[in-house]
């Protein structure tokens, strides 16, 4: 009894290590050699991480395809992570959001990257996504960016909502839908939809850019858009478009700023205080987990996965997509099966009366 006694008493003493799970054997390689871990065995001690600002693992000068990072899990257990330069490397999706201390990151060259969320990121200052192929970006709330280095092929959705840092954006490989909610520092915007670079996705159709307040410029080339917002108040805005040709309103504050900035519209696009523009004509699609509408259960699955639009009950449209972007399956029933693919993340476009919303499920 008093062996068993004193075990009861002393064992609080030695406490529990915890441990955050690297399952990719190239990202725990590279914390090995930056003194972060010490056994190769999918994880890592919690406590030697979570305080680390600087991590720089990238493979600029690999000559293994052994030193390439797939998988990115247990980044976020970075806790205090500031610059992270993870470039040349074949990740396909990343979520740093729970990374909020955030301030560089440096994605170039992760050529199979197509899903990258920063939301919530405030202290995020410059990301670099050059020669990355991503469909899907969402940077919602990054209030810092300053500076973004754009991918080289088009994106299906680039969410800049409550970026209000960000002065320039170039979008010339293109993108098929845009949030520029609250991005009211920007002053040059250029948007050059190369079908080359569009992958067969849709056309840029509408634009918002009520709320970028500084806007002074903005270039449109070769999109297809049909409801333009361009009412931001400032008195300088001059817009340029290019074989833009479905075009036909433009909603304005005042319906003489084209002749007063010199702007370079086609000849049959009329300008308005009010467009009578479809009320869902502005509706932006960003990629989330939840929705407070919807409702996608098992997630994740190995086989069928349900849909519950709170509240509606007419049908609905559901369109299944891979993180590449390419059109799965369509359907009219609540009831979609994953279980002749392959494991991953999917993406469900789930279309409601006027409403869309694409969540992320996961095939298990």
């Amino acid at each position: 009894m008093k062996k068993i006694i004193y075990l009861l008493i002393f064992l609080p003493f030695f406490g529990t290590s915890q441990y955050t799970s690297i399952p990719d054997s190239a990202f725990e390689a590279k914390l090995i050699t930056l003194g972060l871990d010490d056994t190769w065995d999918g994880q890592v001690l919690t406590s030697n991480i979570d305080t680390v600002t600087n991590l720089d693992v990238n493979c600029y000068n690999c000559f293994d395809t052994l030193e390439l990072i797939y998988d990115l899990t247990g980044i976020e257990a970075f806790d205090a992570l500031e610059n992270l330069d993870c470039s040349y490397h074949f990740i396909d999706n990343l979520n740093l959001s729970s990374n909020t201390n955030l301030i560089n990151v440096n994605l170039k060259s992760n050529n199979r990257l197509t899903l990258l969320e920063l939301n919530g990121n405030p202290n995020l200052v410059s990301l670099n996504l050059m020669q990355c192929s991503l469909d899907f970006l969402s940077l919602n709330g990054a209030s810092s960016l300053t500076t973004f280095y754009e991918p080289y092929h088009g994106m299906i959705t680039a969410n800049f909502n409550g970026c209000s840092s960000l002065t320039e954006l170039d979008l010339s490989p293109g993108v098929s839908d845009v949030n520029l909610n609250g991005c009211t520092s920007l002053t040059d915007l250029e948007i050059y939809n190369r079908p080359i670079f569009l992958n067969n996705n849709p056309n840029l159709s509408s634009l918002d850019i009520s709320s970028c307040s500084s806007l002074n410029e903005v270039v449109l080339r070769f999109t297809a858009i049909n409801c333009f917002n361009a009412k931001n108040g400032n008195s300088n805005l001059r817009v340029r478009t290019y074989f833009d040709t479905t075009i036909s309103c433009i909603e304005v504050s005042d319906t003489n700023i084209a002749n007063l900035n010199n702007w370079i519209i086609e000849p049959n696009v009329s300008l308005s205080t009010d467009c009578s523009f479809a009320s869902n004509c502005f509706d932006f699609t960003s990629v989330v987990e939840q929705s407070t509408k919807i409702r996608v259960y098992p997630n994740p699955t190995s086989n069928l996965i349900s849909i519950d639009v709170l509240g509606f009950e007419n049908k609905v449209h559901v369109e299944l997509y891979d993180l590449n972007g390419r059109l799965l399956e369509t359907s009219n029933n609540v009831i979609v099966s994953l279980k002749n693919y392959q494991r991953g993340i999917y993406l469900l476009k789930v279309s409601y009366g006027e409403k869309t919303e694409l969540l992320r499920v996961l095939r298990d």
